[in-house]
């Protein structure tokens, strides 16, 4: 977004309070992560998604959240879903094995399907060098701006 100059702690503290609310319950905090590829991008306001998901309903779901954080609603003209044709052959559940250094071992599976939780968000603000984290339920950063608990 075109905010970095008159950007206060005080709003990045206001969205960080905004995304606790959001992503504070158990069933809010997870979604499932799976093989179609699913985009939404809208420059003006500073999105660019990128969603690996089950089905397209799911990450429609997940961009209603993110965008409502900031009071916008979606554009679903923006919205893009990529389907593979063949995904059992593109991102088998069981990848490939490969010889390396005279030891067979099993290649990186693509497009794993999991349950993703929700961690952390941080605010990356061009001219700043670190990253001003917002939120943390991991408790891997410190000082985020909210407290989680």
């Amino acid at each position: 977004m075109d905010k970095r100059a008159d950007i206060t702690e005080a709003d990045l503290r206001a969205i960080a309070t905004k995304i606790k609310a959001k992503f504070n319950s158990e069933s809010e905090q997870q979604w499932k992560k799976g093989k179609v590829m699913c985009s939404y991008s809208d420059w003006s306001n500073g999105y660019q998604l990128q969603i690996l998901c089950r089905t397209a309903s799911d990450a429609k779901s997940l961009v209603n959240k993110i965008l409502d954080i900031q009071g916008h609603s979606p554009k679903w003209e923006n919205f893009q879903t990529n389907t593979n044709e063949l995904p059992s052959q593109a991102f088998p559940t069981v990848p490939e094995q490969e010889r390396i250094l005279g030891e067979t071992v099993r290649l990186d599976r693509r497009r794993p399907v999991a349950t993703v939780h929700f961690k952390y968000a941080f605010a990356q603000i061009p001219g700043l060098k670190n990253k001003i984290i917002l939120a943390d339920r991991s408790g891997c950063f410190p000082n985020p701006l909210i407290e989680w608990n």
